[in-house]
Parts: structure tokens; C-alpha cells; sequence
């Protein structure tokens, strides 16, 4: 009703905008127009004036003595007593001033021979100088001539009053005539066509029923026929169209929503509304449609939603009163080269399926948490057995050997990594050749890479195994280990008991001769380090033999 109304006014002020242009030009048009036929009538009068000024002095001069300046100046003081003429001066052939006579001129010489003109306009209004030359007057000086032009002024200012009150007049007129044509011809018939246009806005399927568009051979009536003919177009289709697709929009079982250019939604069927848990179109200024694409992870209202993935159905988040939920979402752009585009996005509510995915994933990253636990732990009482069988008396005797060991670390470190022990590990470059039995120096190196993981007390972790030649007869064994991670919680508490696997080092040390230097523990991690025989016999027999 409001659009209405500013409309109505509109027009009423197109119809007084109407008649003011037509009263301002109107009058502007007779106004100049007497000024230019006053005008007119005032060059015509001087010019007439002027020639009778030249008679006057033709005739008062006598023939014998217009080559005196003292007669010409004694005719032109009696014509200046007469009124004839006001004043003036006379100069001769070479610009000097021989004589005034009344008042006196303000034109100079040198004005006058400047300007070809005859007639000189002066700062009085009502007096003007002629310019009478010796050609005119058949005499050797230049006379100068000034005159009244008062009663000329009166009647110039008469006419130019008479032409602005009938330019008034006429304005007035005119703007009452273009008002009422623009009333009659243009703004009842418009008022009229927006008052059938409303009610066809109000209810477009009886667009063609009630009165008749205005339609003549104007351009308004021409409107109104090709108005009229789309009344009748729209309520076809709007009945045979918009009103069944309305129909399967809201009997539809999936979720639809219809938005403007702006990401504002104008429609909601009952399943859009339930699935985001509130009338989607009365409640968007207050809460907008935000969803996250669950693949992404990305949030973002519905329209940019579309924009980014466009006509691909994707699955997506939304957050309600009653917590989320879930739907596969898919959009399309209706109109994308006109002026008020359409974004329409669809939802199949996937809420029970994905809630049931979830729990699944939940159940299976469990079992596999389950699973990587059994076989750390699995692992960790398998090292703890072989700590006791170390305990009690190990392998057995076996002949002493040269090699080297680092494969044993290598062995260790690959089965605590497979079983999710050790995260990472590092080998150090130096390979020392150790002397003992080989089942006792692998029993010497696992232990001791049991202890330094034990020790710990959470797994899993990362472990550094460093071995280095200190001399001919020795090497010396560093081990570190620290936790792979900054937290941690019961489930990953290492069940091997690192006094167990000291006191199987200890005796495992004791048959291959090593020496078990330290044992360290603090906030940062652990570190053991041992001694073990080198291969110097060997060494020192090599060097007989060559």
C-alpha cells in the first residue's frame, strides 16, 4: 500500500512538474521576446531621431558661412537654447575642440574616429550623442550632438511591462493546459493501469479477470493493450505452470529452498523447514542459513555453498536446536543471465545414515585403538619372557665370536615398529666388531634396548642406538629413548617391567664381559649405556698373519 501510495504521488507530481515547465517556458519565451521587439523599437526610434537631427542642422546652418566655427557654434547654442538638442561639441579636421555649446559631450574624438558608429551611447540613460560628420553636415568639423531619450525609455519600459503581464498571462494558462493534459491523458490513465497492476501482483492466477486497461491511439492507451495482453498470458500460465510446480514443491518428500541474487530465502517446503528445525523464511534475518560441507570441512552460509560447488551434490552439516544433522544438498542457478537470478538447493535428508556411518567409524577406529594396544602389549609380555629366560641362565654356553650387532638392533627395532612401539628410530653410522657368543651379545642388545623403552613408561617412542669403538679392546653402547608424544594417557602405559629387564641385562652382561655404565632416567626420556669387549684378538692376529 505504501508502493501505491509513493506511485499516486508520483503522478500528481509529474502533473505539476508539467505545468511549471510549461508556465516557466511560456513566460520565458514572451519575456524575451518583448525585450527583443522593445529593444528593436528603440533602435528604430534613434535612427529616426538621428536623421532628423542631421535635417534640423542642414537646414539651421547657412550655406555662406558653414566654413566658420563661430556661426556653426552660434546655431547649434540656439538649437541647444530651443531644446532641440541637449548640448554637444564641435572639433576640427585634426581632433581639437573648438566649441561646447549646452552640456557637454562625453564621447571623445578619438571614440569617434575609432568606431564607425554615429550613434554613441552615454552613462545617463536618458541622453545618447549623435555623431554628425563633415560628409553629412558638407562642413570641415565634426560635430558632436547630445539628445534626450527620456520619453524613449518611458515608452520602452511600457511595452516591456505590457509584454511581461501578457507573457504571465500566458504562462499561467499554458501551465493549467499542460496539467490538465498530462492529468487527463496520462496520469488517471496510469493510475488506473497500477491499480489493475496491483491486484494482478496480489493474486496472478486472476490476472485477466476484473476491468480493462486504458487503450487508445496514445502511447499510454498503447501501453495498456500490450498490458492487457499480459494479463491475459500471465494468468494462463501462472494457473496451467507456477501453480502445479507449487503444488509438487510442497508435496515434495525432499527438502527445497528457493533464494534471491543475495543468499535471502523467499521459499521453504514443510520438509526444508523441518529439517533445519525453524520457518526458514521468517527467521533469516535473525539466524542465516549456515552449513559445513562435511568433506572440506568448510562453513559458510547456503548461497556461498552453491556458488562454490555449484550443481554437485555433497554432503552437509547442519546445526539445529536439537543437535545435527545431516543431508545430501545440491543447488542449481535459475536465470543466471538476467538481472534477478534464482538459486534453488535441494536436500534428501541423510541424518539416520550418517549417524549410523559415524558410529561404525567410531566402533572401527576403537578396534583398530584395541588392536594396535593387543599387539603392543602382546609384544611388550613377549620381551618380558625373553628378559626371564635371559635371567635364568640365557642360550647356553656357545663359542665366542667377532661380529658385529647392529643387525640386532635393526631386528628389535623393526618388529617394535610394526607392533607400535617405537615410532621412529636412528642407527648410528659406526659398526664395531663386539667379541662373545652370538645369542649372548643379541640377548645384551635387546635387553638393553628393553630397558631403555621400558624405562620410559608410556608408549610409543622414538629411540636413538649409537655404538662406537673406544679402543682396540672396547665399545661403548648408548641408547636413548623419549615419548613420540606430548600427553599421555592409561591406555598407553607400557606393561614390561624395567627392573626385570635391568636385572636379565645385568646377567646377560656379565657372560659377554660388558659393563653396564649407567642407567638414566628424567623428564626428557632415557638413556642407558654399556661397555662390551672389541674384537682386538682378532685384530692383533691379523696383523701376525700379515
Amino acid at each position: 500500500m505504501a508502493g501505491d501510495g509513493g506511485r499516486r504521488r508520483i503522478l500528481v507530481a509529474a502533473s505539476v512538474v508539467a505545468g511549471l515547465c510549461a508556465f516557466v517556458t511560456t513566460a520565458l519565451v514572451g519575456i524575451g521576446v518583448g525585450t527583443i521587439l522593445a529593444q528593436r523599437d528603440r533602435t528604430y526610434h534613434l535612427e529616426r531621431l538621428f536623421a532628423a537631427t542631421e535635417l534640423t542642422f542642414q537646414a539651421a546652418l547657412d550655406p555662406r558661412y558653414q566654413t566658420k566655427a563661430e556661426e556653426i557654434g552660434r546655431v547649434a547654442t540656439r538649437l541647444s537654447v530651443l531644446d532641440v538638442v541637449k548640448g554637444g561639441a564641435i572639433f576640427d579636421t585634426s581632433g581639437h575642440l573648438l566649441q561646447t555649446f549646452g552640456e557637454a559631450a562625453s564621447t571623445s574624438f578619438r571614440d569617434i574616429t575609432a568606431n564607425a558608429r554615429t550613434i554613441h551611447p552615454t552613462a545617463d540613460p536618458a541622453r545618447v550623442e549623435f555623431y554628425l560628420s563633415p560628409e553629412l553636415t558638407a562642413t570641415p568639423f565634426h560635430i558632436l550632438t547630445r539628445m534626450d531619450t527620456g520619453p524613449t525609455a518611458e515608452l520602452q519600459a511600457l511595452a516591456l511591462t505590457h509584454a511581461v503581464i501578457i507573457s504571465l498571462t500566458a504562462a499561467v494558462g499554458a501551465a493549467l493546459g499542460a496539467a490538465l493534459v498530462i492529468e487527463a491523458r496520462m496520469a488517471a490513465p496510469l493510475r488506473k493501469t497500477l491499480d489493475i497492476l496491483a491486484l494482478v501482483m496480489k493474486d496472478p492466477a486472476l490476472a485477466d479477470t476484473g476491468d480493462r486497461l486504458p487503450s487508445d491511439r496514445t502511447e499510454v492507451g498503447r501501453l495498456g493493450a500490450e498490458l492487457e495482453r499480459f494479463r491475459g498470458f500471465l494468468a494462463e500460465i501462472w494457473r496451467k505452470k507456477v501453480l502445479v510446480a507449487e503444488s509438487l514443491l510442497e508435496q515434495s518428500p525432499f527438502a527445497i529452498v528457493q533464494m534471491v541474487a543475495d543468499g535471502t530465502p523467499t521459499f521453504a517446503n514443510p520438509p526444508a523447514n523441518a529439517l533445519f528445525d525453524r520457518d526458514l523464511v521468517r527467521s533469516q534475518v535473525s539466524a542465516p542459513l549456515v552449513i559445513r560441507d562435511v568433506e572440506s570441512g568448510v562453513r559458510s552460509v547456503l548461497k556461498e555453498h552453491a556458488d562454490r560447488f555449484g550443481g554437485e551434490c555433497r554432503l552437509v552439516e547442519i546445526i539445529t536446536a536439537e543437535g545435527a544433522r545431516y543431508a545430501i544438498c545440491g543447488g542449481l542457478m535459475v536465470g543466471r543471465q538476467t538481472r534477478t537470478p534464482t538459486y534453488v538447493a535441494m536436500f534428501a535428508d541423510a541424518t539416520q545414515a550418517q549417524r549410523s556411518r559415524l558410529a561404525a567409524e567410531s566402533d572401527l577406529r576403537e578396534q583398530k585403538r584395541l588392536l594396535r594396544q593387543s599387539e603392543r602389549r602382546t609384544l611388550e609380555v613377549k620381551l618380558s619372557l625373553e628378559a626371564c629366560l635371559a635371567l635364568m641362565g640365557g642360550a647356553g654356553d656357545g663359542a665366542s665370536q667377532h661380529m658385529e650387532v647392529v643387525d640386532f638392533a635393526e631386528e628389535w627395532f623393526s618388529v617394535a615398529q610394526g607392533s607400535g612401539l617405537v615410532t621412529a628410530f636412528n642407527i648410528g653410522k659406526e659398526s664395531p666388531l663386539l667379541a662373545g657368543a652370538r645369542d649372548d651379545l643379541r640377548a645384551v642388545i635387546r635387553l638393553a634396548l628393553l630397558v631403555a623403552y621400558a624405562r620410559v613408561g608410556s608408549a610409543p617412542v622414538m629411540m636413538t642406538f649409537d655404538l662406537k669403538g673406544i679402543n682396540f679392546e672396547t665399545a661403548g653402547l648408548s641408547i636413548k629413548a623419549q615419548r613420540a608424544a606430548l600427553e599421555a594417557t592409561e591406555d598407553d602405559a607400557i606393561v614390561a617391567d624395567w627392573h626385570l629387564a635391568v636385572a636379565a641385562l645385568r646377567a646377560s652382561a656379565r657372560r659377554v664381559g660388558a659393563q653396564i655404565g649407567d642407567i638414566v632416567a628424567t623428564d626428557e626420556g632415557t638413556q642407558v649405556r654399556l661397555i662390551l669387549k672389541g674384537a682386538a684378538e682378532r685384530l692383533q692376529t691379523g696383523m701376525k698373519a700379515g
